[in-house]
């Protein structure tokens, strides 16, 4: 039976001193191999603006986005993309006024700087639209300085550091 890491990041790998291991099993077990080393305060960071965001607390959430926060899909830059905190705020309260972020599944950290927020958005099961996606988000100095959506957990997870 495939874990839930496994599941969401086929063939993700953790380099570690003990060698590597299929998924990131505890990622909860802060500063251990399964984090990279990831701050605990980033992931925890990254999953209270997630609860902000889905409560509509947009306040909360600038708090931790730098001023000049670039925020784009995973195609790259674009019509949608955002190149500070305005715009991002902008952003978020156009996709709240759409129907929300849908539900938070898991906070993974991806690398030293960088967390993945896997969320599944609300609609019939098995459409698109109920679909797992994800943000991944870099963090300098406890402030996400970029934030890049895809479209399953996986190429987040498989994307560059930022």
């Amino acid at each position: 039976m495939l874990s839930r890491r496994e599941a969401l990041a086929p063939g993700l790998r953790c380099q570690c001193k003990s060698g590597p291991s299929y998924a990131r099993t505890a990622v909860r077990r802060f500063g251990s191999c399964e984090t990279g080393g990831v701050s605990a305060s980033n992931v925890e960071l990254a999953r209270q603006g997630f609860e902000a965001v889905a409560r509509g607390d947009l306040e909360a959430l600038a708090v931790i986005l730098d001023p000049e926060v670039q925020g784009h899909g995973n195609e790259g830059s674009g019509a949608d993309s955002c190149h500070d905190r305005g715009e991002a705020l902008e952003f978020i309260r156009q996709t709240l006024r759409r129907g929300g972020v849908g539900q938070l599944v898991d906070v993974i950290a991806a690398s030293d700087n960088d967390v993945v927020v896997v969320m599944r958005r609300d609609g019939p099961p098995g459409s698109d639209e109920s679909a797992l996606r994800a943000n991944r988000a870099t963090f300098r100095e406890g402030k996400v300085v970029r934030m890049v959506a895809f479209d399953a957990p996986g190429f987040a997870l498989a994307a560059a550091p930022g």
